[in-house]
């Protein structure tokens, strides 16, 4: 059944128009994003990534999304901003393993960061190390 102002929409799922979905209205489940919309907005963070201008307000806009919509898509990596935070970090823990990488300070603000110290406490709380200590531990 779809309600006005539902976050998502339960409809009963007929296999011809949602494989993998059961016919049966009693195991009837929500149906999904499409994958283009997750992946449009991938896409834009993935384009953007080191800029001051990934924003949600700006990624809605290159997407055309509502803000609730991206937030939606990116529910289950903790919302849109943590997704965007985790890519980030996945960057600099590139970097780091690459001994000629450069100073921190220049890695935190090549992807995003406003500096080397909010870096350094997100990298340690998701790596459990700071950025230089991982660094020593996987450059070569």
């Amino acid at each position: 059944m779809f309600q006005y102002g539902s976050t998502s929409a339960v409809i009963p799922a007929s296999p011809a128009l949602h494989p993998g979905f059961a016919a049966d209205p009693s195991t009837a489940r929500a149906v999904p994003a499409r994958p283009g919309k997750r992946a449009l907005a991938e896409r834009a963070i993935e384009e953007r990534l080191g800029s001051a201008m990934l924003t949600v307000a700006n990624l809605c806009r290159w997407t055309g999304m509502s803000r609730s919509s991206l937030y939606r898509l990116f529910d289950a990596d903790g919302g849109v901003q943590a997704y965007i935070r985790d890519q980030r970090l996945a960057r600099v823990a590139e970097e780091l393993r690459v001994a000629t990488a450069g100073r921190v300070a220049d890695i935190a603000e090549r992807w995003g960061f406003c500096d080397a110290a909010y870096l350094a406490r997100v990298f340690r709380e998701v790596h459990g190390v700071t950025p230089s200590a991982y660094r020593a531990r996987h450059a070569g």
